[in-house]
């Protein structure tokens, strides 16, 4: 599984386990457009839990890890 990852991962100090600032600078923004444009796919009566495909990730590192922006 680990041959699957970028070859950046594996020349990672610690491993896969870490990320470094380099390797996600300035793609929050990017990430979080990609998957506002996907969830705008469908309709708004129909429930998060049955939308596919659906993702609410960018909340969690924007509330719970209170990241804006990298």
């Amino acid at each position: 599984m680990v041959q699957r990852l970028p070859k950046d991962f594996h020349q990672t100090p610690g491993g896969i386990k870490r990320v470094l600032p380099a390797q996600i600078e300035g793609k929050f923004e990017i990430a979080k457009k990609r998957a506002l444009d996907m969830n705008g796919q469908h309709p708004e009566y129909q429930a998060p839990p049955s939308r596919d495909p659906y993702t609410d990730v960018y909340c969690f590192v924007e509330k719970g890890m209170g990241v804006t922006g990298y």
